[in-house]
């Protein structure tokens, strides 16, 4: 089972007998990077194995499921010193190739916490 939290995101992926709920991240005493999957028909939770570089730990953030990828934005990522430093560096010399790097990674209290995603009337495409 996965263990409480608050402040993580969860999605919806509708199917025949009942569909997931897919949950990612959020807090239970640090932030969390965890994956989690509940099966609404048999009432079973599974962790998937992600592939790849999961996204760093993360509360407060959107995700929207679109077809079959679930895709995270925002939130608060607290960054180490190091790398705080790099990005207001990058940001002060006008740098804009390290800035398209680390921008995604970064989520600060004032830019990206507490905010809304919606897979529309589009039928999860876009």
């Amino acid at each position: 089972l996965p263990p409480a939290r608050e402040s993580h995101s969860c999605v919806v992926q509708a199917g025949e007998g009942g569909g997931k709920l897919i949950i990612f991240g959020g807090m239970c005493g640090k932030r969390l990077n965890d994956l989690w999957v509940l099966d609404v028909e048999k009432n079973q939770w599974q962790q998937p194995e992600i592939k790849g570089v999961p996204p760093f730990p993360r509360s407060l953030h959107s995700a929207v499921l679109m077809k079959k990828r679930m895709f995270v934005f925002g939130g608060w990522v607290p960054l180490q010193p190091n790398e705080r430093d790099a990005i207001i560096k990058a940001r002060q010399n006008g740098t804009t190739e390290e800035e398209k790097f680390v921008e995604p990674r970064m989520g600060t209290a004032d830019d990206s916490k507490r905010h809304e995603s919606v897979d529309g009337e589009n039928n999860g495409e876009l």
